[in-house]
């Protein structure tokens, strides 16, 4: 209760320098679904446009950004042949 969106950020651990955006979903009153890009910075004021005090039902996005994106990529294709030139070099 009573949780900004730094709050839950920071209590979700892992913060680090290569997050990307953030998106806060929340669902009114009326049906409406509401969608809006964050700017997360510690120092945004409780409250405020950028760290808004989050109610029940309110789901946070924090994204990937583009250089974390292309990482996980080139980790994912180069994998598989780690161990082969790892063993390869054992032999050379």
């Amino acid at each position: 209760k009573n949780a900004s969106l730094n709050d839950a950020i920071l209590m979700a651990g892992n913060l680090n320098v290569l997050k990307g955006p953030i998106y806060l979903t929340r669902y009114k009153s009326d049906g409406d679904v509401e969608t809006r890009k964050i700017k997360f910075k510690l120092s945004n004021r409780r409250g405020s446009k950028n760290n808004p005090i989050l109610k029940d039902g309110d789901i946070v996005n924090v994204n990937k950004n583009g250089l974390k994106n292309f990482n996980e990529i080139v980790r994912d294709l180069t994998f598989p042949f780690v161990p082969i030139y790892s063993t390869y070099k054992l032999f050379d």
